[in-house]
């Protein structure tokens, strides 16, 4: 098995040939990229429900297609996003011609997440093609079943010149950090997100963080309460709540707040039936671990519940 500063020296020495500089090089990847996710769905859905129990639903539309969406723009998109951007001239460069042209990086790196385990790894891939840049990616192996397919896939269908995955924990991912990058994606916690950023620091590598954050609902004024409940209902639960974007708290009146806990419980019988825990529709907690941390943190809660609470380690499910 390779090291890592041998894939690396394998991928920079790709991206020195200039290999990935002409746009059919990049174009031909992003294809490529289009069959993995077109061949693959079946294992790709299997893999999601493996690791999170994703419905079909829920996998299709925030794993799948938004990547291949995604690919379709930049597919369309790259030519016209390659050419030189002109820019006005003033009286001592009235002579020259002035424009800015985009070159790519290098060698770029992409530590993915667990609660969307393909969108937010790939996206960023996307990306890094359409600059001409190499990169090596690195799956979250808390979402193993799709770090694993991601492993497999990756070397089948993409240039293994330019394009690489390592796999591994948090022991592999500190010691990848000691090499160089030109250019750093990072999707997940504050706390790892820190740990990138000193690393980075000592090569002055560019980054780029998407990191989680407490989410407001506000519920004001005159609203169509059950309309209002649906909404949050779908957007609260959609993964299960382990989305960056979920709401973590409510906003709003005690009228509106009595009007609307019925409603909530309605909508959520219409959504996972009286019986949650045996709806197909209702992803799980993704690991033990995990787990447990929420429910330690809802012991610690002084708060009222008002409907669900009730949970199964076994089965990793929590109920909302």
């Amino acid at each position: 098995m390779e090291t890592h500063s041998q894939v690396l020296d394998k991928l920079r020495s790709a991206f020195r040939s200039g290999i990935t500089v002409p746009e059919a090089f990049r174009q031909t990847q992003l294809k490529q990229l289009m069959s993995l996710m077109t061949e693959n769905e079946e294992q790709i859905l299997d893999a999601l429900k493996k690791d999170l129990a994703k419905p079909k639903f829920e996998s299709i539309i925030a794993e799948v297609d938004i990547v291949i969406n995604e690919l379709h723009f930049t597919i369309a998109n790259l030519n016209s996003w390659m050419q030189p951007e002109y820019v006005s001239k003033n009286l001592a460069t009235k002579l020259d011609e002035c424009f800015v042209r985009r070159e790519p990086l290098g060698v770029v790196l992409i530590i993915g997440p667990w609660n969307y385990p393909l969108q937010l790894l790939l996206s960023p891939l996307i990306a890094a093609i359409a600059a001409g840049n190499c990169a090596l990616i690195k799956p979250s192996e808390v979402s193993a079943a799709t770090d694993a397919l991601v492993a497999e896939l990756i070397p089948k269908y993409m240039s293994q010149d330019c394009y690489a995955v390592v796999r591994g924990a948090a022991e592999e991912t500190k010691a990848l950090l000691t090499n160089r990058f030109d250019h750093i994606f990072y999707t997940g916690s504050q706390a790892v997100a820190r740990h990138i950023l000193r690393a980075a620091a000592d090569h002055l590598t560019p980054v780029t963080l998407e990191l989680g954050g407490k989410c407001p609902c506000l519920i004001y004024g005159k609203v169509n309460i059950n309309y209002a409940a649906r909404r949050l209902a779908w957007s609260k639960f959609f993964n299960t709540g382990q989305s960056c974007v979920a709401p973590d708290f409510l906003v709003c009146s005690k009228a509106t707040r009595d009007a609307l806990l019925p409603a909530l419980r309605q909508t959520l019988e219409d959504f996972y039936s009286k019986e949650p825990e045996s709806s197909s529709d209702l992803p799980r907690i993704v690991s033990p671990r995990h787990w447990t941390r929420l429910m330690e943190l809802f012991k610690r809660s002084k708060g009222k519940v008002v409907m669900g609470g009730e949970s199964n380690e076994e089965d990793k499910y929590i109920g909302g």
